[in-house]
């Protein structure tokens, strides 16, 4: 359980600047916040299977396996060209 000391401490800790009235109302929030995580930990899962994630196969990274080109079916695709190279315009 929480209590206004507690409060005051994170409080200070975040640089805020509260009230009385606020300190007894964050107090009464995260005690019932803190009363209702408890009840989690008084679930019967002793019959409960872990469940793994189904499709994880799709969610891991692809090996990456470079795709082979030619020179000149690269370059018959480019924009502008001089011999063997990209021409492009000046950047300043």
């Amino acid at each position: 359980m929480m209590d206004k000391k507690d409060i005051e401490r994170i409080a200070h800790l975040a640089q805020l600047k509260l009230s009385e009235e606020e300190k007894t109302i964050f107090t009464d929030q995260l005690n019932e916040v803190f009363n209702h995580i408890n009840t989690f930990g008084e679930l019967d899962t002793v019959d409960i299977s872990t469940q793994e994630p189904t499709g994880i196969d799709k969610l891991l990274p692809r090996e990456d396996i470079p795709r082979e080109f030619s020179r000149e079916k690269i370059m018959a695709n480019a924009p502008d060209k001089d011999e063997d190279s990209f021409r492009v315009k000046k950047v300043l």
